[in-house]
């Protein structure tokens, strides 16, 4: 588990042991979530600086610049690292050094949300939603196009109004590819095809979640929605946290689970939505994803607090803060 510090460090930690295994510091502030290969870890700091450091050490393996600002996560390959910038670039990049292969270049709206998908790698495939609410599939190794499909439709008048982005990063399995808009739609789209099998009217910009037979969506207003995954039809909705800033949701064990704008999760059955527990580990916002591994819940807060817990009923994992 390696984890940004107060975004000007990281900190690598055995997740069995809770053991820290080494951390770095940098000179720059860290602009973007931490990414992964089977050798580098992967960060961008707020100048535009991919940085590759070794998983083992922390060293620094190369570097490389990027063309600007970039807000979200990169995801990799052994052989390729995938990149998207604010300004709408999507980039592939040779693993080894850095070195450009492929480049994506969108136009970006007048207005736009303050934030971006992080791109998803299906085998070779990269999926990406852009801010003009369009979700674009490419090919990992050369950038081809190989679909593109809407999943905001721009309305209006004003240019608020027409905001469309796609901001969740979208989430596939067995062939079918699940993505969400603000001021647009939740859709079910054919992996190999770009069609859509589904869509439901739901103004979102959190990251889903899916099970077996549901997808779990946040939308603008707070709302928790569990969808029939086949069909799109509404399984439950859960309206209770109106108001309470709450994050995408995360599946773990018989429960979906989402954070608030003060450090609280709400726990709910799958089932029904019905509230099970609620706990407290942060005491600030929690802006990163909630992020599930081996039946634990992985919560970072705002304040650089790294807590892991276990579903309701079971024991607590001890909570380990990042800065110690």
């Amino acid at each position: 588990t390696v984890v940004s510090d107060r975004r000007r460090s990281l900190v690598s930690w055995d997740h069995q042991t809770r053991k820290r295994l080494w951390r770095v510091g940098f000179d720059q502030k860290i602009g973007a979530g931490v990414g992964i290969n089977d050798q580098y870890i992967l960060v961008v700091t707020r100048d535009a600086e991919l940085l590759a450091l070794s998983r083992e050490t922390g060293e620094l393996v190369w570097q490389t610049q990027m063309p600007s600002e970039v807000i979200a996560p990169p995801v990799a390959t052994s052989e390729v690292i995938v990149v998207s910038t604010s300004d709408g670039k999507l980039l592939g990049l040779q693993a080894t050094d850095g070195q450009q292969k492929w480049m994506i270049d969108r136009e970006v709206p007048a207005l736009s949300l303050r934030g971006g998908s992080a791109p998803l790698l299906v085998g070779d495939t990269v999926i990406k939603g852009f801010a003009d609410g369009r979700l674009l599939a490419v090919n990992l190794n050369n950038g081809f196009d190989e679909w593109e499909t809407p999943v905001g439709q721009s309305r209006g008048r004003s240019e608020l109004s027409r905001m469309v982005d796609a901001d969740a990063t979208p989430v596939a399995d067995n062939g079918t590819v699940y993505a969400s808009a603000y001021q647009g739609r939740v859709v079910a789209i054919g992996q190999n095809s770009g069609e859509v099998l589904w869509s439901r009217t739901l103004s979102s910009y959190s990251n889903l979640a899916i099970d077996l037979f549901n997808v779990y969506v946040t939308d603008d207003e707070d709302t928790v929605w569990a969808l029939d995954r086949r069909t799109g039809a509404t399984y439950w909705k859960q309206e209770a946290l109106a108001a309470r800033r709450i994050s995408g949701p995360a599946v773990i064990g018989d429960y979906l689970v989402v954070a608030d704008f003060d450090g609280y999760l709400h726990w709910m059955s799958r089932d029904d939505g019905s509230f099970v527990a609620r706990s407290r580990p942060a005491k600030t916002t929690v802006s990163a994803p909630l992020t599930v591994i081996n039946d634990q819940l992985y919560v970072f807060s705002d304040d650089g607090r790294l807590t892991i817990l276990a579903p309701p009923g079971l024991t607590t994992a001890d909570p380990t803060e990042s800065g110690t």
